[in-house]
């Protein structure tokens, strides 16, 4: 892999999840690619797309005996066909031919998913880490994602990735992380919550063992902009 870009938009529980991997054949000669990697259970293809010669060019969803029929057709005429089908609920699996010999072949997908909120605290959750050796990328990693509600962000958090914050409003956060060679070996989440309190409070809690103590998580942040104060004056 030679970098894995994703820009996330998230505006009242609806995520927009657009994802851009680049690969290097460093072989001499063509070769097929098969990745298979997760989405957030329920999410929606909404776009996947191929570079051939320099161009995007658009894919198409199409039920998995057809695909398989056309993909098989299109390899044996040597062309660029891409190829996406589900695997299951959760999975995606990705067929390309040919990643040309010596060369790169970007690809990019799209899914809509639900952002899942418990009381006023969502969790977003973007997959990375598999059940193989981890992957690493040759050059850029990076994550940006904007954050819209219709009522006041207060606390945003990751555990997973030392993200960077710029809030633009009380209503709309931009969160980034970008790292050189970087080893995609853990999910990436994000943490926020929303409500209308001057000051946002947001306790996390986990007990990864039940016959052992747990641990929990206090956020405190105070709102985009205090009300003016006002003074009281003793009768």
């Amino acid at each position: 892999m030679l970098n894995h870009t994703v820009q996330i938009g998230i505006e009242d529980q609806v995520a927009v999840t657009r994802v851009e991997q680049t690969f290097r054949n460093h072989t001499s000669r063509p070769l097929e690619a098969t990745y298979v990697f997760p989405v957030p259970r329920g999410a929606s293809v909404r776009k996947f797309s191929m570079w051939v010669n320099g161009a995007e060019v658009p894919g198409e969803l199409v039920d998995a005996p057809k695909a398989a029929q056309i993909y098989t057709d299109i390899v044996r005429r040597t062309q660029d066909p891409g190829l996406l089908e589900y695997m299951g609920s959760d999975l995606l699996r990705l067929r390309v031919f040919p990643v040309p010999a010596n060369g790169d072949q970007k690809l990019a997908v799209s899914y809509t998913s639900m952002v899942p909120r418990d009381d006023n605290l969502a969790e977003y959750v973007y997959p990375l880490k598999s059940s193989a050796k981890a992957v690493s990328t040759l050059e850029k990693f990076s994550i940006q994602a904007v954050v819209k509600s219709q009522h006041p962000i207060h606390n945003v958090y990751s555990p997973s990735h030392a993200v960077n914050l710029t809030r633009k409003s009380d209503r709309e956060v931009q969160v980034g992380f970008e790292r050189d060679q970087a080893a995609l070996d853990r999910d990436f989440q994000l943490f926020y919550s929303v409500g209308d309190k001057d000051v946002g409070v947001t306790v996390a809690v986990q007990r990864p063992l039940a016959n052992e103590n747990g641990f929990f998580l206090l956020l405190a942040s105070p709102g985009w902009r205090f009300p003016r104060p006002t003074r009281c004056r003793a009768t």
